[in-house]
């Protein structure tokens, strides 16, 4: 029996442009660095 699949996702929100609209973002290599080491740390 092997380990169940799990999903991460590392969510900004709400996040405002200068118009003070909801808007999307994009991910950035200090994104990727925090949502691996929390990963390794709770070992998911």
């Amino acid at each position: 029996m092997g380990y169940p699949t799990v999903y991460l996702a590392l969510i900004h929100y709400p996040v405002y442009d200068k118009h003070k609209t909801l808007v999307a973002t994009s991910i950035t290599n200090f994104d990727i660095h925090d949502i691996s080491r929390a990963a390794k740390t709770y070992e998911v």
